[in-house]
């Protein structure tokens, strides 16, 4: 009966931890968005995290297509 109490009251407490965790982040990006001067400056700060796709290169076809001509 114990330990299914004191599974419950550590459960709720990580739940607690996890929750007051998250209300940081949030409480913190407000207060970023709020000192930023503009909407551009707020981007500038924030860190990149999806890169454009690269653009797979592509072979060339012919003499033509590869740049090395003399033409």
């Amino acid at each position: 009966m114990e330990i299914g109490l004191m599974a419950v009251a550590l459960a709720a407490i990580a739940f607690s931890a996890w929750r007051m965790r998250e209300q940081d982040k949030t409480i913190s990006d407000l207060h970023d968005r709020l000192m930023a001067r503009n909407y551009v400056e707020y981007v500038a700060h924030q860190p990149r995290s999806d890169r454009p796709p690269e653009a797979p290169e592509r072979k060339p076809l012919s003499w033509y297509d590869d740049g090395g001509g003399d033409a």
